[in-house]
């Protein structure tokens, strides 16, 4: 897939260090790579608790992914789940800065909790903008647009997704959700400001900060505000490189609740990874929430 930055990456340097590895249940991934670029990638997890009794406390998937192939198609995913949902992506670049994919799911499951897709995508990107177009033919269809354009340290963008719902002839056209967002990166620091409109919902906006005070150690922020409440919803994280191959991860939220991720590189295949989360708010603010815990073992070669 594109390896340029896209709209929804606008905040992700932030987002790396406040969501990613904060994960709660038992994992265990596999990868291996033939001679002639085929992997093979399996993936077991064992949650602690289930939303409904419908979802299984187990999950696995096995699937192969091929880049480069003779026809200049690369098979980004084909995908067999436990829950017995088939997902297919592929894409193909036209040239550098153009890439056409499609992507699809198909579940033999019953319930309304896995929602099938089948999404046709053009992607389009360059120094100074990237431009992707999605259309979701199975649901709606749906449309899904994204736009980044940027200029020296500044970025603009913005996105739109809208129910076209020919598929029920009597209603109109939706807009699903709204964004638009702005952000600055200076020479050790970033900062964005994103918008989201959404009809269901409130409006909502998310700001962010990352500041890397030196090549080991990285402080992040998060305020996400919903217009119609009084308070927002506050994060404060870091990161720091304990040596090149362990990093540690904290956060804490205005609801009180900490959480650490470690990570440690055992060796050049094996990856470990440690979570835990505690609500350390006083009793007489409310119910305390039950600590959780978290690991996972990646073996990729």
């Amino acid at each position: 897939m594109p390896n340029f930055r896209q709209f929804n990456d606008l905040n992700k340097p932030t987002l790396e260090i406040l969501h990613d590895g904060y994960f709660f249940e038992k994992r265990l991934e596999l990868k291996t790579e033939t001679k002639g670029g085929l992997s093979f990638n399996s993936e077991g997890k064992i949650f602690d608790s289930v939303s409904s009794e419908n979802v299984s406390p187990v999950y696995g998937s096995v699937g192969i992914s091929h880049k480069n192939l003779p026809s200049g198609l690369n098979l980004e995913e084909l995908k067999l789940t436990s829950d017995g949902r088939v997902v297919m992506e592929a894409s193909v670049a036209v040239d550098p800065n153009l890439i056409l994919a499609v992507s699809a799911a198909d579940s033999r499951q019953e319930t309304n909790q896995v929602q099938n897709y089948g999404i046709f995508s053009v992607l389009y990107g360059s120094k100074s903008a990237a431009l992707t177009a999605k259309v979701d033919v199975v649901n709606g269809p749906t449309l899904f647009n994204t736009c980044l354009l940027s200029k020296g340290k500044w970025s603009f963008g913005g996105s739109v997704q809208i129910d076209t719902q020919l598929d029920q002839s009597s209603k109109r056209p939706l807009f699903i959700q709204r964004c638009c967002g702005l952000g600055y990166s200076g020479d050790d620091w970033q900062g964005t400001a994103v918008i989201k409109f959404d009809p269901m919902k409130n409006p909502t906006s998310l700001l962010t900060f990352r500041h890397d005070l030196s090549n080991d150690v990285s402080l992040a922020v998060l305020a996400g505000y919903d217009f119609k409440r009084a308070e927002p919803n506050i994060s404060v994280g870091a990161k720091c490189m304990l040596s090149p191959d362990s990093s540690l991860k904290v956060k804490i939220d205005s609801s009180a609740i900490f959480s650490l991720s470690f990570r440690q590189k055992m060796n050049k295949i094996v990856d470990l990874t440690f979570a835990a989360q505690v609500d350390t708010k006083s009793p007489k603010f409310g119910p305390i929430k039950p600590p959780k815990f978290g690991m996972g073992i990646s073996l990729v070669p």
